[in-house]
Parts: structure tokens; sequence; C-alpha cells
């Protein structure tokens, strides 16, 4: 997450994980020499992941909602089909547990799984809890807070999903200059550096390593995000 004042306005940058939120933070520490004040919460602190942190914890709106100045919340969102399987993939190869102490958590095993059983079986209890301890106004935990819900990162106290900017990770760097343009920053064409070579297509690129039964679960889960970003939901796999 980053929280920066420039001299007009109040800029939030929210973290939504396996949504090209590195790449989107890289892109706007190009213009911090601009920023008034600038800082950048990464890591895990008394249980709270200040990278991907929600709107609704003290420590963010108690800094923002008695500034003068507009807000500019910023959030990069991806096709949840995509951001799924990638939450998966990294959850199974990173270093991020060993990084934070978190190896021994009893959830980590969930990943040794197939990706699809790991749908079938335990994502849906994982998000269920995620959702209510939003709605608790409790830290999300950090082991698999990738697989959250992007509305719970934008839901500010009385329950709004907030954003003024969507970055969409399909569509990076046309979003990520037109970005640029309303906030009359210079527009040079941004290179993604964490996600481009790696990137699948557009088009519903890990569709591959669903089945029917997991593409049906990821659509009652994440209902909310299809819905608020237009993203299409498929009622059934593409041949």
């Amino acid at each position: 997450m980053i929280i920066a004042e420039f001299s007009n306005f109040w800029l939030v940058m929210v973290h939504v994980p396996k949504a090209a939120g590195s790449a989107l933070r890289s892109i706007l520490r190009r213009y911090k020499d601009r920023a008034l004040n600038w800082h950048e919460y990464l890591r895990i602190v008394k249980g709270i992941d200040q990278r991907h942190s929600c709107l609704y914890f003290d420590y963010v709106q108690a800094k923002l909602l008695t500034k003068p100045l507009p807000l500019k919340i910023i959030v990069s969102i991806r096709n949840p089909y995509d951001r799924i399987y990638s939450a998966f993939l990294f959850n199974q190869r990173t270093k991020h547990y060993h990084r934070h102490r978190l190896e021994n958590h009893p959830r980590t095993i969930w990943f040794k799984k197939p990706f699809v059983d790991f749908v079938k079986e335990e994502l849906s209890r994982w998000v269920t809890d995620y959702r209510q301890a939003a709605i608790k106004k409790e830290a999300l935990e950090p082991v698999g807070v990738h697989f959250a819900p992007i509305s719970i990162f934008l839901t500010d106290n009385n329950g709004k999903v907030r954003s003024d900017y969507f970055i969409r990770q399909e569509s990076f760097a046309d979003d990520i200059t037109q970005l640029a343009k309303e906030l009359g920053w210079p527009t040079t064409p941004p290179v993604v550096e964490h996600c481009a070579n790696g990137r699948p297509p557009a088009e519903y690129g890990y569709l591959q390593y669903y089945d029917q039964e997991a593409l049906t679960i990821i659509n009652q889960l994440y209902e909310d995000e299809f819905l608020l970003f237009g993203y299409r939901i498929l009622q059934k796999l593409p041949k």
C-alpha cells in the first residue's frame, strides 16, 4: 500500500494481491519526487499484512478522513479466474512464508493439492473467513490473503466500496497512461516490470487449469468482483 500527499490531493494505492499490484507500485514510484510526503507499507506488523491492507483499518482511515485535500484511491484489478489461479501458483512457489516466518502455518499444506482440489475442498472456507473478518473489522490472515475478494480491500468503515481509478492487469499500460493524464503527470509509456513476461493472454488465460465444478465455485465465491468490475461470468468452460 502507498499513502502519499501531493500538493492538491492525497493518493492511496491499494495493493490487491495477484493483480499487478507490484507493477503498479513500481510505476507510481516514478512520481515519488512530486509528492510532499510518501509512505509505503510493505511488512506484516502485529498480524496485519500492510502490503495488502484494507481501507477499513484504523491506521489507514485515521490518516485520511481528517485531511482537507481530495482523496484519490487507485487499485489494480484482474479477472477472477486468472487471479485465483495465479494466487495458487504464488502460494505453491513463493518464499513468502519463510520470509515472514509463516512456513509452519497449518493452512500452507493446502497448496500441496492440485488446483481444482484446492478450490473444491478449501477455498470456500477461506473466502468465508475473510468476508467475516472484514465485517468484524479484523485483520486478514496473512497466509492466503491473495485469495481475499477484491471488494474487501476497498470497503471503508461505512461499508462503502471506494475507489477512483481501476487499473486492469489486462490493459495495464493503457490504464496507467490514462491515469497519468488525469492526474497531470508525464505520460511516458510504462514498462510492466513485474508481470509482463509471464502474464497470460487477456482472454481467460488460466481456464485450461479449471474443470466445470471449479469454475462454478469461483463464480459463486467472487460474484461481487465480476459484477463490480464488469468481468464476464462464464457458465461453461470454453472449448
